[in-house]
């Protein structure tokens, strides 16, 4: 047991927990010394170094996620770095194999897991502060960087292991061409199209905390501007108990296309909306995550709640009795009064400005992230774009929902 611990850690040191740090340092700066100098060490050794990478880089992890099952998140996200990596380090060896006769399997595990291990640690930095202080700047951040060392791996790799610059941009090309068709395949012949594999550094979990809340609000577009009052008795003989015969419309102006709607069936539809959206948020309010969410839901529910009591002061007889004299008397039994809510028009224009910014720096840094991927693969999505406007020419325009097998959708969904 203990001839095992020497050789697993016998070589964990302060002294060399010194110079495998600078290691990383050096690597982005001499890649190729670097992984020169590594790979002629002995295999224990190199064991060591990287083990110290891999409880170093991951231990970011466990000090970034404070969740209650901390242990094991982590412990799958750092396995997930590690196995990720395999397809890319295939397609590596065959390039490799393809242009210099040689594998140089050992070579391009060390290229990769010091990318793996030196790239960590700083996207977990930032990536844990834009949880931490809720700032989209450091989402934009992590988006670049690993946009940066995507681009890195690709596109200096063969460098990293190849003294020959010739052969290393014929590795380069090889290896371009490989992850391409692989892309192009996959894309054309996967069984599902619709996965979505998600990864701790490029999920936004603010996005995903706000759509729990937008989700569930009603006609958030409309503030009402219309009173249309219908009386069904003389309005002296109106009583407390006949607030039935005073039918009371809500029109409302859309803030979409500023169309304007005073039906009773309108009416109704959005005085329902309005105490559901009451209800909704309320009941969704201990599940949202984050300040800046939670602040918009407390606004949100104030806005209702201000229209929900607008509407039903001004839909009972004492106020249409001493308030009738102001209104339009447009037909015998029928009043109209018109209203401008100014700071609920402005509450709805903050709530737009928040939701179109949650959105644009959510697409933003999703597009940064996925740029370099974008960049690798175009001459995949060239040839794709091909296919797909070839099968617009030939084949008719054609679709058709099939029933689902599941019995509750056949009971609610059968005529």
């Amino acid at each position: 047991m203990d001839k095992m611990f020497e050789k697993l850690f016998g070589d964990f040191t302060v002294e060399n927990f010194i110079r495998w740090l600078k290691d990383l340092l050096y690597f982005y700066r001499y890649p190729y010394r670097t992984i020169e100098r590594i790979s002629t060490q002995n295999p224990s050794y190199i064991f060591s170094q990287f083990l110290f990478y891999f409880i170093f880089s991951n231990s970011f992890y466990f000090l970034a996620n404070k969740s209650d099952n901390e242990l094991q998140s982590n412990l799958n996200l750092a396995l997930d770095g590690i196995l990720g990596q395999f397809s890319i380090l295939l397609l590596f060896i065959i390039s490799s194999k393809i242009v210099t006769k040689k594998f140089n399997l050992k070579k391009s595990i060390i290229f990769l897991a010091l990318v793996l291990f030196s790239f960590t640690p700083v996207e977990i930095i930032v990536y844990s502060n834009y949880i931490r202080y809720e700032n989209y700047v450091l989402l934009y951040l992590a988006s670049i960087i690993l946009f940066a060392v995507t681009l890195f791996v690709i596109f200096f790799w063969s460098f990293s292991i190849e003294r020959n610059k010739k052969k290393a941009v014929f590795m380069l090309l090889v290896n371009l061409f490989l992850l391409n068709s692989a892309q192009f395949l996959l894309y054309n012949v996967k069984i599902d199209p619709y996965s979505q594999p998600t990864t701790f550094i490029n999920s936004d979990p603010i996005y995903e905390d706000y759509k729990n809340v937008i989700k569930y609000i009603y006609s958030k577009e409309n503030i009402p501007t219309t009173y249309l009052y219908q009386v069904g008795k003389p309005l002296d003989s109106l009583t407390p108990m006949d607030q039935r015969k005073l039918q009371v419309s809500v029109g409302t102006i859309d803030g979409i296309d500023s169309m304007t709607s005073a039906d009773y069936e309108s009416s109704e539809k959005y005085k329902q909306d309005i105490s559901l959206n009451i209800r909704n948020l309320e009941a969704i309010d201990s599940a949202i995550v984050f300040r800046r969410n939670r602040k918009i839901l407390t606004q949100w529910r104030m806005h209702f709640q201000a229209i929900d009591n607008i509407i039903k002061e001004h839909s009972t007889n004492d106020y249409f009795k001493k308030n009738k004299h102001t209104f339009e008397h447009i037909l015998p039994g029928a009043y109209v009064s018109k209203q401008v809510y100014s700071h609920l028009i402005v509450e709805v224009i903050n709530f737009e400005d928040y939701h179109s910014k949650i959105i644009k720096h959510h697409s933003n840094c999703k597009d940064i992230a996925d740029l370099a991927t974008n960049i690798i693969n175009i001459p995949a999505t060239l040839v794709d774009n091909f296919f797909i406007d070839y099968d617009k020419k030939e084949s008719p325009l054609h679709y058709k929902f099939d029933e689902l097998t599941d019995d509750d959708y056949k009971k609610y969904n059968t005529r």
